[in-house]
């Protein structure tokens, strides 16, 4: 059994590096073209994947990738990330998640995000065996997750241990707010402040984190009761909670290679 166990966001890598590595050329007369060398790149992707490694100490690193091809939050709500169509994406970023699977040990599954392969890795007590397993990510959503957290655009704050309880709080949070960069709204009406306000009816922040004081089913009542609130019900309510449910151990079905619908 491994001590420790780094599980790292590769999207965001890839597509960090990808970025950067993209240079302007002024041909002149108006014309501009840009190019990316893929060498340098990856040479770039694999020094930083190991820094990170050496920061955290880990005995073992493994790679989360998004299937580029299918996402089942968008069979859930059609508009998810719909937002990000017109975008483009940097040019070596397809080339840069090749060089990632071929170099490390990386998790890609049909229909997930790389957030829910970190997600399902770090709580699976089956799958990934370790004494310490670390969620290594920019992205806020990954405190949805209980176990340790590394944010690796805030390297000061450490490696943060998420209870349950808070990866629940953050959960319904999101659920109530929203998410802009993913497109999906939440609840019309409830922004941080307003939800912050509603959990705070269940939830009490101690000196050991945020504990949950009532029980899930009257918190749900009252996330229910705020889009009820919003002439919305109970179906507009599970759709935002599970576009915005990063994946779990006990939401994937090991046999038939799917997520289990949240109820």
């Amino acid at each position: 059994m491994d001590n420790r166990v780094a599980i790292i966001d590769g999207d965001i890598l890839a597509y960090q590096i990808a970025s950067r590595e993209e240079k302007p050329i002024n041909w002149g007369d108006g014309f501009w073209t840009l190019h990316a060398e893929q060498g340098p790149a990856e040479v770039a992707l694999e020094d930083r994947v190991l820094q990170l490694q050496e920061t955290l100490k880990s005995d073992r690193v493994i790679i989360a990738l998004s299937d580029d091809d299918y996402n089942f939050r968008k069979d859930v709500y059609p508009k998810y990330k719909s937002n990000r169509k017109e975008k483009r994406k940097p040019m070596i970023l397809p080339v840069l998640k090749e060089f990632l699977m071929e170099t490390f040990e990386t998790f890609r599954r049909p229909g997930l995000e790389g957030d829910d392969i970190q997600g399902i890795l770090a709580t699976s007590k089956v799958i990934l065996k370790a004494k310490e397993k670390i969620i290594v990510s920019l992205d806020k959503d990954m405190k949805t997750i209980p176990g340790l957290f590394y944010n690796f655009g805030k390297p000061e704050l450490g490696v943060m241990e998420i209870t349950e309880d808070e990866a629940d709080y953050w959960h319904l949070l999101q659920t109530l707010t929203g998410d802009t960069t993913d497109g999906y709204p939440g609840c019309p009406g409830v922004g941080p402040k307003k939800a912050e306000k509603l959990l705070a009816e269940h939830f009490t922040e101690t000196d050991d984190g945020i504990v949950l004081e009532t029980s899930m089913d009257e918190v749900w009542a009252d996330v229910v009761a705020a889009f009820e609130k919003a002439k919305l019900g109970e179906e507009e309510a599970l759709t935002q909670a599970r576009v915005a449910r990063i994946l779990r151990a006990s939401d994937y079905d090991f046999k038939k290679y799917q997520h289990k619908p949240l109820k």
